[in-house]
């Protein structure tokens, strides 16, 4: 599993979009879930967003800017990106999860934004000692369930490429009050 070098008191949470909530259901699904799994949330429309996520996280995420957002491909991916990068770690900080991943993007079969072709999620982690990593992935497909596997993948290799960073840095420092 994607915690498994994390320690017992580590806890881990989820936004999810066109993965569908298969990422947070993978880590349920492990052996010992309710020692690290705090929670896991779809939002999959604006209506999500707004039953969800809290309003001033809406607002600076630039998710309501609709009309730039959905011209054309580049601000689309771009928005998510943007959107990924300031929900992760604000959602970490309120949850008080140690582990926030937040994914996003579109998945098929059919796009309605000029220029999308295939299905694509930006995925964002926040973490300890203000650890963020992004990532746009993209793929050449759109199959609907395929691209939501790939994304799940993605976001949990993710999540756990940054608990080993962080783990990596504070036993380099010798800080294990950081491990987590």
């Amino acid at each position: 599993g994607a915690l498994r070098a994390a320690p017992a008191r580590a806890r881990v949470a989820f936004v999810e979009a066109t993965s569908g909530g298969l990422a947070g259901g993978a880590l349920l699904g492990e052996p010992g879930a309710s020692r690290f799994f705090q929670s896991s949330c779809v939002v999959y429309s604006g209506r999500g967003y707004k039953t969800f996520l809290p309003a001033d996280v809406l607002a600076s995420s630039g998710v309501w800017e609709q009309e730039r957002n959905y011209a054309s491909r580049e601000p689309y991916v771009e928005s998510k990106l943007r959107f990924v990068r300031v929900v992760a770690p604000a959602m970490r900080e309120r949850s008080r999860a140690d582990w926030f991943v937040v994914e996003s993007g579109t998945s098929g079969p059919e796009f309605y934004i000029p220029g999308v072709q295939a299905g694509f999620t930006a995925i964002g982690v926040a973490g300890p000692s203000g650890l963020l990593r992004t990532e746009l992935v993209e793929t050449d497909s759109r199959d609907r369930r395929t691209n939501m596997r790939v994304f799940a993948t993605r976001a949990l290799e993710l999540l756990a490429s940054c608990v080993a960073e962080h783990n990596a840095a504070a036993q380099r420092t010798g800080d294990l009050s950081s491990k987590l």
